[in-house]
This record gives structure tokens, C-alpha cells and sequence, in this order.
């Protein structure tokens, strides 16, 4: 066929590498088995006996509310004084 890039009359699926359909693209691929990990198979076996953890609440704010972050306009400051 010579040099396909010179050759006009070859399709765009002969040099276009994303319309190529691979072989093992095709096929499933095969589940990795996962490892082994002890501190999984430790909390999975306190949750059988113990049941699951509560959820954990949200601690209730205890840090003051901060200030306004402005500086008062000079409106609202006589606003205030009336």
C-alpha cells in the first residue's frame, strides 16, 4: 500500500486510533481478588457480636457568635441614635 499518510484513499478507521476496537476491550474483565486487611475482618467481626456503632451527634457550638464584620455606615449609626 506505500505510505498510508500519502495515500488518500484509505479510511479514517485504518489509521485513527480512537475508532480501533481492541480485543480485550471486548471481553469482561476478571474481578481482582481483594486482600486480605485485619482490621476489616476485626470491625466486621465486633459489629456481628456488639451490633453497629451509634451515629455520631454534632457538638452543639460553644464559641461566642463573632461580632459584625463591618464597621457600621454612618446611616445606621444615626438610625440607632434616634
Amino acid at each position: 500500500m506505500g505510505n498510508r499518510l500519502l495515500d488518500h484513499s484509505t479510511r479514517a478507521e485504518d489509521y485513527c486510533i480512537i475508532g480501533v476496537r481492541d480485543y480485550e476491550a471486548d471481553m469482561a474483565r476478571r474481578k481482582k481478588p481483594q486482600r486480605f486487611e485485619k482490621v476489616k475482618a476485626v470491625k466486621s467481626a465486633a459489629r456481628e457480636r456488639l451490633g453497629a456503632p451509634p451515629p455520631t451527634r454534632r457538638a452543639p457550638e460553644t464559641k461566642k457568635h463573632k461580632g459584625e464584620k463591618h464597621k457600621p455606615t454612618l446611616g445606621k449609626m444615626l438610625g440607632e441614635a434616634e
